[in-house]
């Protein structure tokens, strides 16, 4: 059994006239049906195409349809925009997150490089000695000088 038919604006078309030409504008518009049928689900029916005339007769004027596509348009637009600006804030944390690990890094070099001169440093120095000598041959370590 089949109940619940929806329609829905699916298209439309609107044609131009070159300048100077005696003829207006023309459109139509397509509609969209659907219907809910038990133990089967939505099923989508052949679409309608209106002439002007059949279109205003079914309560769709040429200004309410192009109102109806700004609207959709604005918010489509609206929400790509609010897309756009998550992206671009996920992509500026990143940003900020790899100029951290950046400095990070350079410290981490800077600091090894520092640890390299200061043992570079002290393996270059002659050894000084006080004249203690160790010994270390038995199980009680003594410490000799000599």
């Amino acid at each position: 059994m089949a109940n619940g038919l929806r329609t829905y604006v699916e298209g439309l078309v609107y044609r131009g006239r070159p300048p100077g030409s005696d003829q207006p504008g023309a459109w139509h518009v397509e509609i969209g049906r659907s219907v809910d049928i038990a133990g089967v689900g939505r099923t989508l029916l052949p679409s309608l195409t209106l002439t002007p005339a059949q279109a205003l007769a079914a309560g769709y004027t040429l200004a309410g349809l192009i109102e109806g596509l700004n609207i959709e348009a604005v918010a489509a637009a609206d929400a790509a925009r609010a897309e756009a600006d998550k992206a671009r804030a996920a992509g500026e944390a990143l940003t900020r997150q790899r100029d951290a690990a950046r400095e990070g890094l350079a410290q981490a070099v800077a600091e090894r490089d520092g640890l390299r001169a200061r043992l570079a440093a002290l393996s270059a120095a002659p050894a000084v000695s006080d004249g203690t000598a160790f010994s270390a041959g038995t199980a009680d370590a003594t410490l000799s000088r000599r």
